[in-house]
């Protein structure tokens, strides 16, 4: 018998806060603003490197309790949310095999 579990590693890129009021401050929940920033491609090189650090610790940290580890790609992940998504149906990845 074998289990597979899944850790999901969160990224969120922190930034000084805004000079605001206390109104303000609460506008923003209830009507959050809908601007998309655009990172550039040296931020987004740095922020992929933090994440791939945060991902190396874990796993380090997996690898030295016994389990093994990888990162699942992009096929992989497909083939996850299309079976939790379609939990009856016959498809098998790949990596089942």
């Amino acid at each position: 018998m074998s289990k597979k579990f899944y850790i999901v590693v969160p990224f969120y890129v922190f930034e000084a806060p805004s000079k605001s009021g206390v109104i303000q401050s609460l506008k923003s929940i209830f009507k959050p603003s809908t601007i998309v920033k655009e990172l550039t491609p040296e931020q987004l090189e740095t922020y992929k490197s933090q994440l791939l650090q945060r991902t190396e610790l874990i796993f380090d940290g997996l690898i030295g309790m016994g389990l093994k580890a990888k990162t699942l790609e992009r096929d992989d992940l497909m083939s996850i949310f299309y079976g939790l998504y379609n939990p009856g149906s016959k498809f098998t990845s790949r990596s089942d095999n």
